[in-house]
């Protein structure tokens, strides 16, 4: 999430009594956004991207539990849900499962080759 995020992946809950715009952090270019996605009252928002939390070029902080090794396909996700550990769990499995459609809830993940992947995207994906 542009601007948002710092050093580690960011969740937020909209509290705010309208309609939330948030941008996605272009991870390639952290001055840039992919997308701007609309976030009602009461939901919440989570993204995660492996330009955060990098300690090297092969090491970030997502990393595959079945080979204790950063993950490479996927750069970036983002997921909305009821509350922030829903969305930032969400937002997780992005990296690792190809369709998580079935959740109930949006989601985004953007692979290494700049492609973005999207289920229920509330908002306008930049070309």
């Amino acid at each position: 999430m542009a601007g948002a995020s710092g050093p580690r992946s960011t969740s937020r809950v909209n509290r705010s009594g309208g309609v939330l715009r948030v941008a996605l952090e272009d991870p390639h270019d952290a001055e840039l956004a992919i997308a701007v996605v609309e976030v009602p009252d009461g939901d919440s928002i989570c993204g995660s991207a492996s330009n955060r939390r990098r300690w090297s070029e092969d090491l970030h902080h997502v990393l595959d539990a079945r080979s204790g090794t950063p993950t490479r396909d996927v750069v970036a996700a983002w997921a909305g849900g009821p509350d922030a550990a829903w969305a930032d769990g969400l937002a997780t499995a992005a990296f690792f499962a190809s369709d998580l459609s079935g959740t109930g809830h949006w989601w985004a993940a953007l692979d290494r080759d700049r492609r973005l992947v999207a289920h229920g995207l509330p908002g306008e994906v930049f070309a």
